[in-house]
């Protein structure tokens, strides 16, 4: 089993994309700004902001 060698915070930008199902969304001004290579990379970021969005958020 691999261990990561290097960790990246990405939590200040789950407020400010999304993802629609097939693309990147810029939460601001609903812009595509991209595409994941795999779409469950997409399913697991709405997971990951659907968590921070709780009132006992464990990322905090």
């Amino acid at each position: 089993m691999a261990v990561p060698v290097k960790i990246v915070d990405l939590s200040p930008v789950l407020e400010l994309v999304k993802f629609d199902g097939e693309k990147w969304i810029n939460d601001d001004n609903g812009e595509a700004v991209g595409q994941p290579r795999y779409q469950e990379f997409g399913i697991v970021w709405e997971i990951g902001r659907l968590i921070s969005q709780l009132e006992d958020n464990p990322f905090q």
